[in-house]
């Protein structure tokens, strides 16, 4: 894409904007700073300066720009929501949330500082206050693409609601046909229902915006891995899983698996019974998926799946080996359980001595103990600091 060069500064600027826009963040960047040499005191050129280098992963630089631009103009609106983006990628997020609400104070008729504000809670696991943000985005702007698809992220967090958000997301990109997130989105839905096919044309679109985006890379990595049947096999334990904790409330649901374990470990702990014998075997299958099962995983993945990565784009340095990725599958499958059984060998012989068998079965119930613990208090928190939050946005006009 080429966008033609107007003169003078605030021409310059309209062209950095459109620059950036396009995703063509290296060409953004040139013109902002030709834009800050000619007006040094101009904030407009470090804050496109300051999100060209947020986009090219150059976090320290942008920083800078984007401080110096809230410096130049301090009740600018636009900064502040620049720097809450800026802040909530690099995990700061109560940094992030104080310049978002900032921004809405400066502005509350500017969608964007509510989308960043959604985002923002939405990272952090209060979906309910970041769908009363992404509610009122669209009340401001209701095309916004940005709020359309904080919404259907929202939605996408609950399986129950996979459809909606796929909904979203189609809106979202009816809305900004350009807008590679949209198709990233879209992706994402389609993975959630398991369409690894579909998500990978989404995952492609979104590329041919934005060919640079390592976001984009890896999601079309896992659409791919995902459609090969073998992985999706070996990785069925892990799969459960996810689909377990996701289903019983998340955190909640872990620690109450947690606890169960500890129950189970307990309930049958009878040195002079035959329950001992299967105690044993509990403790020796834990201590097999954590030993042995995942980083046998791990090496198949990486032994083998060097052309998926390569498909990706995602071929890191010694991510795999052409020669072994070219084995016929059932060599390569039969070296893998040839692994596991290796290993389970080995936890079998360790685990029965008296104690192995001691040392692993306190480890294993201080951890369940102490995760489940450690979560549950964590979940009271973060419910008592939404309860707050949600009674801040509701004193705010126009929030319900």
């Amino acid at each position: 894409m080429t966008i033609p060069g107007p003169i003078g500064p605030e021409g310059a600027l309209t062209q950095a904007f459109a620059y950036l826009q396009a995703g063509q963040y290296e060409k953004a960047l040139r013109v902002a700073r030709d834009v800050i040499a000619a007006e040094p005191r101009e904030p407009s050129g470090h804050l496109l300066a300051g999100d060209a280098l947020r986009h090219l992963s150059r976090g320290d630089e942008a920083g800078r720009h984007l401080r110096e631009a809230l410096a130049l103009a301090p009740e600018w609106a636009l900064a502040h929501t620049a720097l809450a983006a800026f802040h909530r990628e690099r995990r700061e997020h109560s940094r992030a949330e104080r310049h978002a609400l900032k921004a809405i104070e400066l502005d509350p008729m500017e969608s964007a500082g509510w989308c960043e504000l959604g985002i923002v809670y939405h990272e952090q696991g209060d979906h309910v206050n970041a769908q009363r943000c992404a509610m009122h985005a669209l009340q401001i702007a209701p095309g916004s693409s940005n709020a359309l698809n904080l919404l259907g992220m929202i939605q996408l967090a609950d399986p129950a609601t996979t459809l909606e958000a796929a909904e979203a997301f189609r809106q979202a990109l009816a809305a900004d046909p350009q807008d590679p997130f949209s198709q990233n989105n879209l992706g994402v839905a389609s993975i959630a229902k398991s369409d690894y096919a579909g998500a990978e044309q989404h995952f492609r679109r979104a590329l041919a915006g934005q060919p640079a985006q390592p976001l984009f890379r890896r999601n079309l990595y896992a659409a791919l891995r995902h459609q090969s049947r073998p992985y999706r096999l070996l990785t069925l334990p892990c799969q459960l899983s996810l689909w377990l904790s996701g289903t019983y409330c998340g955190y909640l649901g872990i620690a109450i698996g947690a606890g169960l374990w500890v129950f189970i470990l307990n309930i049958l702990k009878d040195p002079y019974g035959p329950f001992q014998d299967i105690r044993l075997g509990l403790l020796g299958v834990i201590v097999w998926l954590i030993l042995v099962w995942w980083p046998s995983l791990k090496l198949y993945e990486r032994l083998t799946l060097r052309d998926v990565q390569g498909q990706a784009g995602e071929v890191p340095p010694r991510a795999g080996r052409a020669a072994v990725a070219s084995w016929p599958l059932g060599v390569r499958l039969g070296l893998f359980v040839l692994a596991l059984l290796g290993g389970a060998t080995a936890v079998g012989v360790a685990i029965s001595h008296p104690l192995v068998e001691t040392f692993f079965a306190a480890f294993l119930v201080m951890s369940a103990i102490s995760t489940g613990a450690s979560l549950l208090i964590v979940k009271m928190l973060e419910t008592l600091m939404w309860r707050a939050r949600s009674r801040r946005l509701l004193a705010r006009q126009g929030i319900r």
